[in-house]
């Protein structure tokens, strides 16, 4: 009777063991699991399970402690106290963090779209600076959406997602930007049309007006962008500022501008800026294209491990697939050999992303080439496919993305735009 009472004992702390780590693995970013992990993920939802919920909507909590996720602190106070809060404004810890969970979501999805939004939830004391920063951070992650609560507000607005940055803007035939800006007597709204031509309004009405502003110039084929100069009031404030634009009874086609002090940024000149930098590059499908050749150096399958989050460990990898860099096209002021070995270093997950394409087309081949731009800060601020003929729209939407998470030095002298070619193969 004691050895069954044993047995029974043990195997309740063994089932409780593996649920729970089942759970937690779940709202995980990629990089702390395991190839095989990721790959039993990826069976259960084969089989009908819900799977990462929590990493499609994580609960982010702004409080004394920091910045916590599900449940996890990311950042400390004095974390990010030292951290400078860079363009757009955000927490690298809380980015990173949030870079993980969606790609450990698209890794367990292929081919699905992510979708995803957080759920944020503000002490009542939060400054507007630190929310600022965290749905800053939520938005150049990928999340789409944020849902609100602070005190006794609350409510749901699109984020304006940074990849790509500024080309929804363009498209619609009526999209506005609308900024509230502080002054001595409340707030004051200013609308910018994007035409053409370009055309600024300033002070159009008080900050109760919002409403009807919004009325006037958004809709959902004709989206407007809003952001907010809060000075120094807290997060409480602005919420209930906003709230007129994303409350029950809300205009629709109204998307946050996550960065708070868009105020004083020209949004016509930087569009345009980077409209006619991205059109230097020409015809990527072009023959006589710089990225259509290959790079003449040889380059090992297994360069690079994987540097940034959404690498996971090599275990159980595929045998025989190569990746090659092709010779860069770049425009601007960083060198191509610099460029070049970062990419290198990230060829893991490059590689993970052809690998889950591989298990569906076991022939699958071919080349994905990405635009994108690096910022004065070395960020990379637009993602794009430059001209691929991998037959896989899933490998190549992948690999872009991860392309989105790269750092590289700051260059000399402004932005740079390049075009990098990887050749995907399997012998």
């Amino acid at each position: 009777m004691r050895r069954r009472l044993i047995v029974l004992v043990l195997g309740v702390v063994a089932l409780a063991s593996c649920s729970k780590k089942k759970s937690t693995s779940d709202a995980l970013p990629s990089d702390d699991l395991t190839r095989e992990d990721l790959l039993n993920e990826q069976k259960r939802v084969a089989n009908g399970e819900t799977v990462g919920e929590a990493l499609r909507a994580p609960k982010i909590e702004i409080d004394a402690r920091g910045v916590t996720i599900n449940a996890r602190l990311v950042a400390s106070p004095s974390v990010i106290a030292a951290r400078d809060a860079g363009t757009p404004p955000r927490i690298e810890e809380v980015r990173a963090w949030l870079q993980g969970l969606r790609e450990h979501w698209l890794q367990i999805h292929p081919g699905e779209t992510f979708g995803g939004r957080i759920e944020l939830v503000a002490a009542t004391d939060t400054t507007a600076t630190l929310a600022e920063r965290v749905l800053g951070s939520a938005a150049i992650s990928g999340y789409a959406r944020a849902h609100v609560k602070v005190g006794a507000v609350e409510w749901d607005a699109p984020l304006w997602i940074m990849d790509p940055p500024l080309a929804q803007k363009q498209e619609a035939p009526r999209a506005a930007n609308v900024t509230l800006t502080r002054g001595a007597d409340g707030y004051t709204i200013a609308v910018t049309t994007f035409g053409p031509p370009c055309k600024h309004t300033p002070s159009v009405g008080a900050g109760d007006a919002l409403r009807a502003v919004l009325g006037d110039h958004c809709a959902d084929d004709a989206r407007c962008y809003l952001a907010i100069e809060p000075s120094t009031d807290d997060f409480a404030s602005v919420a209930a500022i906003l709230a007129p634009a994303f409350g029950f009874g809300a205009p629709p086609g109204v998307v946050l501008d996550a960065r708070f002090r868009a105020g004083a940024v020209d949004p016509c000149a930087e569009r345009n800026r980077l409209s006619a930098l991205m059109d230097l590059m020409g015809d990527p499908s072009a023959p006589t294209a710089p990225w259509g050749r290959d790079d003449p150096s040889p380059n090992p399958p297994l360069a690079g491990s994987g540097m940034s989050w959404g690498a996971v460990k090599d275990a159980g990898a595929i045998k025989g697939v190569q990746v090659r860099a092709g010779a860069l096209a770049v425009h601007g002021r960083l060198p191509p050999e610099v460029i070049q070995r970062i990419v290198r270093q990230n060829f893991g997950r490059f590689r993970l992303c052809y690998e889950n394409g591989l298990r569906n087309n076991p022939s699958l081949a071919g080349r994905v080439a990405v635009r994108f731009v690096i910022d004065r800060k070395g960020e990379v601020t637009l993602t794009a496919d430059g001209g691929s003929d991998l037959p896989d729209n899933s490998v190549v939407a992948c690999v872009v993305r991860a392309f989105g998470s790269l750092s590289f030095p700051a260059p000399e002298g402004g932005i740079v735009t390049v075009v990098s070619p990887l050749m995907f193969s399997h012998e």
